[in-house]
């Protein structure tokens, strides 16, 4: 019985995961490359994120340490870096504040 719910929650946690990913973010050109590059790093960081201890620039700047290349100016990749972030707590129905 408790295989059958472990296996239920994981296949949740799996299809969230894919819902997630596959979102498609306003602003996604301003990233070069492939988007599930920047939005692993998003999500990888997401609970710091909610906790306060990572801020977006931050992020942004483990995104460029990463590989991450933009195709606009840094101060324009916050908009869809904060709504993807806004998404992955709608999708968990966590509260969110963000700066």
């Amino acid at each position: 019985m408790q295989s059958t719910e472990a296996h239920m929650r994981e296949k949740q946690r799996r299809e969230k995961i894919e819902i997630i990913f596959s979102h498609r973010v306003k602003g996604e050109s301003y990233f070069h490359g492939s988007s599930y590059q920047w939005k692993n790093i998003v999500y990888q960081n997401y609970n710091r994120i909610q906790q306060k201890e990572l801020e977006v620039e931050q992020l942004i700047s483990k995104m460029e340490k990463a590989g991450v290349r933009f195709t606009q100016h840094r101060s324009l990749i916050h908009y869809p870096v904060i709504d993807f972030v806004k998404y992955i707590a709608k999708i968990y129905n966590e509260p969110l504040e963000i700066q």
